[in-house]
């Protein structure tokens, strides 16, 4: 097996350069921002705003509301995981089967992923339309 090895070292960083701009401006920015701005205490439309450091999460905290939501919303997370998983085990095991017309059930098994993207191909191509595409009425 041949292994790339470069002779500078900028090369990897450049390659690595997108991958990192986007990980900054979509994820790392705004949950910076995100925690930034849950130090302030906001006024009706943000008009006026006092700095409050930790005090809205040790209210939150304090909410039985929000810990009862807390504890149902991981519940909830953790049946639904569960199911999926032996759902799709079943599923799995089913399409392994030598079963009559198994090569028609794995083709409807693997429908749905080969047929989103032309899906999503045929709404934008509608989008973009000349004639009657919504994005024409935009202006």
């Amino acid at each position: 097996m041949y292994t790339a090895k470069f002779k500078g070292k900028f090369l990897p960083y450049l390659f690595l350069s997108p991958t990192l701009f986007i990980l900054v401006v979509f994820l790392y920015y705004p949950v910076i921002q995100t925690f930034r701005l849950s130090a302030y205490r906001v006024a009706f439309l943000g008009l006026k705003t006092k700095f409050v450091g930790l005090e809205n999460f040790i209210d939150l905290f304090h909410d039985a509301g929000y810990l009862h939501t807390v504890e149902v919303t991981a519940i909830i997370t953790v049946a639904v995981v569960i199911g999926g998983l032996a759902v799709s085990l079943a599923i799995a095991m089913l399409a392994n089967q030598p079963i009559r017309g198994g090569s028609v059930y794995r083709i409807l098994l693997i429908w749905p992923f080969a047929l989103s993207p032309a899906v999503a191909g045929v709404i934008w191509l509608f989008m973009f339309s000349p004639g009657f595409g919504a994005v024409n009425y935009l202006t």
